[in-house]
Order: C-alpha cells, then sequence, then structure tokens
C-alpha cells in the first residue's frame, strides 16, 4: 500500500475522520486493481467441487 499508515492518520486527523475508513477505501481500491489485472486468469479458474 502506498504510504504508511502514519501518513494515513495525519491525513484523517487533519480532516476530522477516521484512519480506517481511509485504508479501507485504499484495500478496495486495490483489490480491485487486483482483479482487472487478474481478470483472464480468474475466469479459468475452475471452482473446487466435492466428490458426491
Amino acid at each position: 500500500m502506498p504510504g504508511s499508515t502514519e501518513v494515513v492518520e495525519r491525513y484523517a486527523g487533519s480532516r476530522g475522520t477516521d484512519a480506517g475508513a481511509w485504508l479501507n477505501l485504499q484495500k478496495g481500491y486495490d483489490i480491485a486493481k487486483a482483479r482487472d489485472g487478474l481478470a483472464e486468469v480468474l475466469t479459468s479458474i475452475e471452482p473446487y467441487r466435492l466428490a458426491s
């Protein structure tokens, strides 16, 4: 994650918000970017099925 928790704490403090909210936004962005980059690979993965 770009930046550090210290930077996020300072940013959140200067805006009267919670650092966790900013970290969750960054996490969501990072996951979306990874999912976009892996789209082709993810569609080729077959789900695991238990034997019946």
